[in-house]
């Protein structure tokens, strides 16, 4: 659970502080009445591992990537054990596991906790694979980045098709998923689809979030470095030819 969706919290004024980028005010906001309902209904609740959870979040905001993977394994291991492994909550916390392992480049141990949630893909209801696609994405990104670009490439085709599916060709994950295929397929030198790809997320991106949002200006700059690295590369042919 989102520590801004947490029931009885005042949650405009918690959400003023995280999109603020304050998340030690919000921290100092959200642990007393996280403490408060763990005294009340104790360690073992469902309830206080999703605030567990919501810690955790806040904890990775600030970069404190140790602190917030020992919640979480204790977070994921709970909602594994009493909702089961294809519960929504257990597959966000599996995968943002995941997510705090990468920012340690513990690489093999996120690549792991990825594959945990993709496996069970086939499995799972509709709005728990949209969840299930995040970690395909980022599955994808790891493997790109310990080198097995060919893995990389099929699991982001993958992970990008069933979006578009799933969601939509206007939907925001999409949008991601076609900017993850494209860096893949930009490392494997494929730049004029990775170049289709980049324009698509960054023309989209913009035009849903307009082009002062950091997700546009991103793009935007990929989108740019892609049309470079293909005129280069056009050139070097030029030259051999």
């Amino acid at each position: 659970m989102n520590p801004i969706e947490h029931p009885g919290l005042p949650e405009m004024q918690l959400l003023g502080l995280v999109l603020e980028g304050r998340y030690e005010a919000a921290e100092a906001l959200y642990l007393p009445l996280c403490e408060a309902r763990r005294a009340t209904l104790g360690e073992n609740s469902n309830v206080v591992h999703d605030d567990m959870f919501g810690e955790a979040l806040l904890l990775h905001m600030q970069h404190k990537y140790q602190e917030a993977e020992d919640i979480l394994r204790k977070v994921a291991a709970h909602h594994e054990q009493m909702l089961g492994l294809h519960h929504i909550k257990t597959l966000k916390s599996i995968h943002s596991l995941g997510e705090v392992l990468a920012a340690q480049d513990k690489t093999v141990e996120a690549a792991s906790m990825y594959r945990r949630v993709a496996d069970s893909y086939s499995t799972l209801d509709l709005k728990a694979r949209e969840e299930a696609l995040k970690s395909l994405d980022s599955l994808a990104q790891v493997l790109a980045g310990q080198g097995d670009l060919e893995e990389a490439e099929s699991t982001a085709r993958w992970m990008v098709a069933e979006r578009e599916a799933l969601l939509g060709k206007d939907h925001y994950d999409t949008f991601i998923g076609f900017h993850t295929l494209a860096g893949i397929l930009s490392q494997r030198q494929m730049f004029e689809e990775a170049l289709a790809l980049y324009e698509r997320a960054f023309t989209e991106t913009q035009r849903t979030l307009g082009p002062a949002h950091p997700d546009t200006i991103e793009f935007r700059a990929d989108f740019e470095t892609a049309k470079q690295s293909m005129g280069r590369g056009t050139r070097s042919l030029c030259q051999i030819l």
